[in-house]
């Protein structure tokens, strides 16, 4: 099978089963499969060592980005508690293309220096 099916199909399988648990069996169960790691996954659909070397350095950032951002979400829901949980959702997933954008830049900046 094509990796890129293989990928697509995995990373349905990741959304539609979190989806899926947190209906039949719970959502703290829905919230296992779907904090998977999937940047470890998608390492393994990746061309070669080269390849996969870099996405990890990228991936370890974006993982405290991430963190952060989850951080920042948390907070609001506590002390925001009229506001509407999916616009404070939504707030935190720009926040995080905006930091995520930030950070390649600047690491892009950083990496060209060393060259």
């Amino acid at each position: 099978m094509n990796k890129t099916i293989q990928a697509f199909l995995t990373g349905a399988f990741i959304i539609g089963g979190a989806k899926y648990i947190s209906i039949h069996i719970g959502s703290m169960w829905a919230a296992l499969l779907g904090g998977l790691p999937a940047g470890l996954i998608a390492a393994f659909f990746l061309k070669n060592n080269s390849f996969i070397r870099k996405f990890l350095n990228g991936y370890f950032i974006q993982t405290i980005v991430m963190t952060l951002i989850v951080y920042c979400l948390i907070l609001p829901l506590v002390f925001l508690t009229k506001v509407d949980i999916n616009v404070i959702a939504f707030c935190a997933l720009l926040l995080w293309a905006f930091v995520s954008v930030l950070m390649i830049k600047y690491s892009s900046k950083k990496t060209k220096s060393k060259e």
